[in-house]
């Protein structure tokens, strides 16, 4: 595997790419700028990369399907329709920011983040929900494309591994703090689930100072970025996604496995998976996904990580409460807190100490050491809880470790794919990709879990309930106790 290391030359800042006996120099674009503009930077763009992350929906859920009689595949929309509007649009926005500037990208996704949490709070219905949950995703997306993209402006290559672990801590601590702010204010009756996305609007507006720091430069002449866009590539970018995410929350619910609908959505996105090949080779002229990138089997390997990293990360996060708060019985504060602090809190750590760790090690050792961990604790934990219900300390112990490996993974992969580009100026656009598939991976992998629960729990219900029964019943308690000590499990209404 190849190895790297920073280098200087002449005063610039060069990165040295090994392989076997040879060596290769080449240059990186970094933006000159004082320690202090530095340091203003990188506090309100990592402050932003929290306020924009910082979600309580995984708390609230059995809530908001309580609330507005939502079924367990319904409630994966929450995190679908955020997904859905967020995860193809990633590489879109560096793109434009070449066109009208960091500053006007930055300002447009605080503004969509602000409305999509003002129509999500205030959702009577999960339709309603979805739509702004899209919205809050649209502005997500945009602000957490730049923050990477300003990082990587600003930090040469052979200091970027600990820009991009700054981000990682940021996630660590977001994700701790969001499921807790999410379930303390779920569980306190004057406030209600609502003002677990209304919360984010005044924290939404001390970022504002964020446009007034960034880059407001843009091609303004001719808009050459935006002639080259590769609008068709985008096009059946999203229409892959959306297929793939509807096929799989619709089937076995709304539809049969093998009904027209699902099978002609698999067919769709299969269709629109293979024109968009076919579009990014032969057609764009300036790809979302560059084919050369994909010839490095370094960059292959860390989208596949980045792919199965993601759906394991959101899965524990949005599985994880569910089943305190279902089968243990937890409030919503303390689902969040048995699953996410241990997970992310473990994150945290492990991603500031790898930062300092990349001092000695290579970056492509910590991610497959990060990796193993995130598999083994992955393991233990399902093996636990196939067995019955362990004990929280036990549990927290996997999750430490699933968390540790993810500290030590998932950020450096980033760093190891704008490592071997073999065009530096798609530095900024490999910042965002494997996000692209981190984020993906995670929908697509609820979506396929959430039909699994949702079948599982169907048929238990209907197997230990009365005739006309409106609850389900934990399939965990009917594998291991007699249906008539089960007690119904009120996580959902009917499915």
């Amino acid at each position: 595997m190849e190895h790297s290391a920073g280098v200087e030359e002449g005063g610039e800042q060069r990165y040295r790419v090994e392989k076997g006996d040879s060596a290769t120099v080449v240059e990186v674009h970094e933006v000159k700028a004082s320690d202090t503009r530095i340091f203003l930077i990188v506090a309100i763009v990592t402050l932003s990369y929290v306020i924009v992350n910082l979600d309580g929906s995984s708390a609230a859920l059995s809530t908001i399907g309580k609330a507005l009689n939502a079924s367990a595949l319904q409630l994966a929309w929450v995190y679908n329709a955020f997904t859905l509007l967020s995860t193809p649009l990633i590489p879109l926005w560096s793109k434009l920011a070449d066109a009208f500037g960091q500053r006007n990208i930055v300002l447009f996704g605080l503004i969509t983040f602000l409305a999509g949490s003002a129509g999500a709070g205030a959702a009577s219905s999960m339709a309603v929900l979805g739509i702004f949950r899209g919205v809050q995703g649209l502005g997500n997306s945009a602000i957490v494309a730049m923050s990477l993209v300003i990082f990587t402006e600003y930090y040469p290559i052979h200091k970027r591994g600990f820009a991009f672990n700054i981000i990682g801590a940021a996630m660590g601590f977001t994700m701790i703090l969001g499921p807790i702010v999410g379930g303390s204010i779920t569980d306190n009756a004057s406030m209600g689930w609502r003002w677990s996305y209304w919360i984010l609007l005044p924290l939404t507006g001390l970022l504002f100072p964020l446009p007034a720091i960034v880059s407001g430069k843009a091609d303004g002449a001719n808009y050459k970025p935006l002639k080259n866009m590769d609008y068709l590539g985008f096009i059946t970018l999203v229409g892959t996604t959306a297929c793939i995410l509807l096929a799989l929350a619709w089937g076995g619910k709304q539809y049969n496995w093998a009904s027209g609908q699902i099978i002609g959505l698999f067919v769709a996105g299969g269709v629109f998976a293979a024109l968009f090949i076919l579009v990014e080779i032969f057609v764009a002229k300036e790809p979302v996904f560059p084919p050369y990138m994909f010839r490095s089997l370094n960059n292959n390997a860390v989208f596949v990580m980045n792919f199965f990293q993601g759906g394991a990360a959101m899965a524990f996060m949005m599985f994880g409460p569910m089943y305190y708060k279902g089968d243990l019985k937890d409030t919503a504060l303390q689902s969040a807190v048995d699953v996410t602090l241990a997970i992310n809190l473990a994150w945290m750590v492990f991603g500031i100490i790898s930062s300092q760790l990349l001092r000695y090690v290579p970056a492509n050792i910590l991610v497959i050491i990060g990796t193993g961990l995130t598999t083994i604790g992955t393991g233990l934990f399902s093996l636990a809880i196939s067995q019955g219900v362990p004990s929280k300390g036990v549990a927290a112990i996997y999750l430490i470790i699933f968390g540790a490996g993810q500290g030590l993974s998932t950020q450096n992969s980033f760093l190891i794919a704008q490592a071997h580009l073999e065009k530096k100026q798609d530095s900024k656009l490999m910042s965002n990709i494997p996000v692209y598939f981190h984020r993906v991976g995670g929908s697509i992998l609820v979506a396929i879990l959430s039909a699994i629960y949702s079948h599982e729990n169907s048929a238990a219900a209907a197997a230990a309930m009365p005739s006309g029964s409106g609850n389900m019943v934990s399939p965990r308690c009917i594998s291991y106790f007699p249906s008539s000590h089960c007690k119904p499990l009120t996580v959902f209404p009917t499915l």
